[in-house]
């Protein structure tokens, strides 16, 4: 059923995926991630707040057990393993990011990424318009993959790709709001958006990203 709608349309919600009792210790560690540099988390440039790159496989498993449980669910491993192939990289890297309120920026704009990759996004607070919620217009991945079939059949660098003007005949994004715990499930051939965050409000997001091996790179 995952798969069937994920082919459809590139991206849907699972409301209540994780329960209060599991989301609490989560965002303790969500919290500690934010505020350490180490071998396994780094920054990144954020437009929208503050965030951090974890690579997975050297997460301290002591440290960050819940967030070591939540992203190796056998759940997610069988969508992955289901929609890319076995042999995929599964959740090789997790972004935790805190978003705020920020002018528009990169962010805000509709677009489809430049290297494909099914992205598992948790948010860790209740989410509407006002506070950041995901933006995506579905069964738009099935255009978005045309139009970079036609570029690179005809040599233009993946980096190159034009991946942020939306094409007249899709429709507005979906608003995804959602209480704290639910997942949204999406390939990012699909056009999407962080929503703009209003002032005095916050966004706290966790975000598995698996991609097809071999690892599609720039």
């Amino acid at each position: 059923r995952i798969l069937s709608l994920l082919e459809q349309y590139g991206v849907l919600i699972l409301t209540d995926f994780l329960s209060k009792e599991e989301i609490t210790p989560l965002i303790k560690e969500y919290e500690s991630i934010l505020k350490i540099d180490d071998e396994a988390i780094s920054p990144i440039n954020y437009p929208q707040g503050i965030a951090k790159r974890i690579e997975f496989s050297k997460l301290d498993k002591k440290k960050y057990p819940n967030t070591l449980n939540t992203f190796s669910r056998d759940f997610m491993k069988r969508v992955a393993n289901s929609y890319l192939g076995s042999k995929n990289h599964f959740n090789h890297e997790i972004y935790v990011a805190k978003d705020e309120h920020e002018e528009h920026n990169a962010l805000n704009e509709m677009h489809y990424d430049k290297l494909s990759t099914l992205k598992f996004f948790l948010y860790l607070n209740d989410i509407d318009k006002s506070n950041g919620a995901f933006e995506a217009v579905p069964s738009s991945h099935k255009i978005s993959q045309e139009i970079m079939e036609f570029y690179k059949k005809r040599g233009k660098k993946i980096k190159n790709l034009p991946n942020r003007s939306l094409p007249k005949e899709l429709s507005e994004g979906v608003a995804m709001e959602a209480k704290a715990g639910s997942l949204i499930i999406f390939t990012t051939d699909t056009y999407h958006r962080a929503g703009s965050v209003e002032k005095g409000k916050h966004r706290m997001i966790m975000r598995g990203h698996c991609r097809k091996n071999p690892m599609p790179k720039y």
